[in-house]
């Protein structure tokens, strides 16, 4: 379904994405496009020679990530918040089952993948472990992330599973496992073994052929890598998707830390967590500034605010971040703080916390 577009005048009717080959998270985005029968240009991003910190690149997406998707004018960034953006235009081959058990636990396996494997393996915090701890302890890193989620994932999926994840038809589930488990298999040599219920998907999304197509191998990209190195905004339902994706999860946020302090020293904790949250907070002014009002993309507390509260609440109390960069986040804290709902959720409010 993609066609290489490089040096291409853009088609402002087309759909345009910005992938980098082996980006796990472009990837699935490629299957949810060819899933839905979408046709696409395919912008490489090499991500090896730092394009994605480019300045052009940077005014789609300021947290310097792939994909980032072009529907026409429309400028969307996190795979997360482009596939449901594409599931709610683009509505036939659904990707979401009608039950909402099947629904949920479809999500519950996208957040296994998107919040607490993905994070943990990808390319700018690889680079740090290599840097601080030492190339060597980069692939023992990453193959226990992938049996913390792979074991997870068995369990969630044990009594779902028909030829699919969550039954007989491709839903979200399998869209977020199919380039963990690749990956997974292929290039870390993952014992299957030990995940019998992924292995199985495994082998199953590889006879579809939306997701052959999707493969890193079969991208434009990916023979141009081995050869030479070895705007309106978006709707802000979306908005708010990508808002959550912008910082770590909690979990992830908290296994880093404890390993950057055991593998590179306890005083390196909190710099590398300021240094984390500045880039999304960054990120977020650039992208809530033209939305925000007493909340975030309104006069109405929705999704981005839930994500948001907790997190600027943990950057200011616990460590202690200047806040004086984010006039928009520090506003919107001032905010929640008055709110009852917000108050009573606070950590301190909370029944264990005087444990």
């Amino acid at each position: 379904m993609a066609s290489a577009s490089v040096g291409e005048e853009e088609d402002n009717n087309k759909l345009t994405l910005y992938s980098y080959w082996r980006s796990s998270c472009s990837f699935r985005v490629r299957i949810a496009l060819n899933l839905k029968g979408l046709k696409y240009h395919y912008k490489p991003v090499n991500l090896l020679k730092g394009e994605q910190s480019r300045p052009e690149f940077l005014q789609l997406n300021p947290v310097g990530f792939v994909p980032v998707l072009l529907d026409g004018h429309t400028v969307l960034y996190d795979s997360f918040a482009i596939i449901m953006y594409l599931e709610d235009k683009y509505p036939h081959n659904p990707l979401l089952p009608l039950d909402i058990t099947k629904r949920t636990i479809n999500f519950q396996a996208a957040t296994i993948v998107s919040s607490t494997i993905q994070p943990l393996t990808n390319l700018n915090l690889l680079n740090y472990i290599g840097e601080k701890v030492g190339p060597d302890e980069k692939l023992p890193w990453i193959l226990s992330v992938f049996r913390r989620g792979f074991t997870a994932l068995e369990k969630l999926l044990k009594d779902h599973t028909g030829r699919y994840a969550t039954g007989d038809e491709v839903f979200l589930a399998d869209v977020f496992l199919a380039p963990q488990l690749h990956a997974a298999f292929k290039r870390y040599s993952v014992n299957k073994d030990e995940f019998p219920i992924l292995a199985r998907l495994h082998e199953a999304y590889n006879e579809i052929p939306a997701f052959q197509e999707a493969l890193p191998e079969n991208q434009p990209d990916a023979v141009h890598y081995c050869i030479h190195t070895g705007v309106a905004r978006v709707p802000s339902e979306y908005e708010l998707l990508s808002t959550s994706k912008v910082l770590l999860l909690s979990y992830s946020f908290a296994i880093i830390m404890n390993y950057i302090g055991e593998k590179v020293g306890p005083d390196e904790k909190l710099p590398w967590t300021q240094s984390a949250i500045r880039k999304g907070f960054t990120a977020l002014e650039n992208l809530l500034k033209d939305h925000a009002r007493r909340y975030a993309t309104g006069d109405e507390i929705y999704l981005a605010d839930l994500f948001l509260a907790p997190q600027i609440d943990a950057a200011i109390n616990i460590f202690k971040v200047d806040m004086k960069e984010f006039p928009t986040l520090s506003r919107l804290h001032e905010t929640y703080n008055e709110i009852p709902a917000f108050r009573e959720a606070l950590p301190e409010n909370q029944p264990d916390a005087v444990h």
